[in-house]
């Protein structure tokens, strides 16, 4: 895989942008919006749109990475996505992807420049019309544990358990994105996958980024989601899972639901990670389907 990390310069400020391909990509381009304590550069879940076949942009949200446009709402980093798009010579989006706290950003770009986005696909996403976090303590505690200054603290512990720890460290961190008890499913889990899971939760970092994403997460914005979502022009993908802890699945329903041309698939997948583990085929076989037309 050819990566290619650039730093592009809009009315707003810096965005930082990783560019991912291969041998295979038949040229078409999808953007990649990532979720929470994520960046371009660490987003494991778009290199599923590699395999594929695709060349993918994706783009670190405000607060994330070496983007600094300031707490940019969704709706107003949107036209920073498009100049980016210009930037690098792209006419058109094959798909617009967002993944978890992603996905409304996904929307408001689907929505203001539909011209540019074929089609929207949303993983696992969150908010919906209803507000996100789906427990009303993590809304609470989400900005303080997550804050600038307290994050590194946070991800450098996490870090530090998951070197002395592996196993312990992983189950921590499993636990709480998963419904279903860990001792139904863990097991089963190979090898190669853990290690994949270890270095995801090890190279995570919040940033500003948490905290702007909760402040656009509530419920005093939802009837304004909403009117984005019933808006969406292009066809649309949702997929999530009942067994998803950290995204609950009724926003799924929620965004199927008032998005115009929207299918719902469930992907069975056993946590939040749905693109790891037993789910990765099935994820693979709706995203190529759905990006044919089928």
């Amino acid at each position: 895989m050819d990566t290619e990390r650039r730093v592009v310069r809009t009315s707003a400020g810096v965005v930082e942008v990783v560019v991912r391909a291969d041998a295979r990509t038949p040229g078409g381009t999808v953007l990649y919006l990532h979720g929470g304590h994520e960046s371009a550069a660490t987003a494991p879940a778009c290199r599923v749109y590699v395999e594929l076949g695709h060349r993918v942009v994706a783009v670190s949200r405000p607060g994330y990475g070496g983007t600094d446009v300031g707490p940019l709402s969704p709706a107003d980093f949107a036209p920073q996505i498009d100049e980016v798009r210009a930037a690098l010579g792209v006419d058109q989006f094959t798909a617009v992807v967002g993944t978890s706290f992603g996905g409304q950003q996904a929307v408001q770009y689907a929505v203001q420049r539909p011209a540019r986005a074929r089609s929207l696909i949303l993983h696992s996403a969150a908010p919906s019309t209803l507000p996100y976090p789906d427990v009303a303590l993590q809304r609470l505690l989400g900005p303080v544990m997550f804050h600038p200054r307290v994050e590194r603290h946070v991800w450098g512990a996490t870090r530090t358990l998951l070197r002395r720890a592996p196993e312990v460290g992983l189950r921590m961190m499993l636990a709480p994105l998963s419904t279903v008890p860990l001792a139904t499913w863990f097991p089963q889990v190979t090898e190669a996958d853990r290690a994949e899971m270890r270095d995801l939760f090890a190279t995570m970092r919040s940033g500003h980024g948490f905290v702007v994403d909760l402040a656009h997460a509530g419920a005093d914005e939802g009837p304004a989601r909403r009117a984005a979502q019933q808006r969406v022009p292009c066809r649309t993908l949702v997929t999530g899972s009942r067994h998803d802890g950290g995204v609950a699945w009724t926003h799924a329903e929620d965004l199927a639901s008032t998005i115009p041309r929207a299918s719902l698939v469930d992907l069975g997948a056993p946590s939040h990670l749905f693109w790891i583990g037993v789910s990765r085929p099935r994820l693979r076989e709706v995203v190529d389907g759905f990006l044919a037309g089928d």
